[in-house]
């Protein structure tokens, strides 16, 4: 199981553009996208404190590219 972190500073909130790209968090889309394109079943954890944008990252992300 992988855990990936929310971090919770201001600085490392996520950005959005007008057309829902995330920007920044290219550790936690590294994460995500390892597992896309794994030959293994992957379980992910994504921990952090509230409204940091965990399931906002989830949906961008499998949105965008799956």
């Amino acid at each position: 199981m992988r855990n990936v972190p929310i971090f919770t500073h201001i600085s490392q909130l996520i950005e959005l553009r007008m057309d829902n790209e995330i920007i920044g968090r290219t550790a936690e889309k590294k994460v995500l996208q390892e597992a896309i394109i794994s030959n293994k079943a992957e379980l992910i954890s994504v921990v952090g404190r509230r409204r940091v944008g965990k399931t906002y990252l989830i949906e961008t992300f499998f949105n965008n590219n799956g």
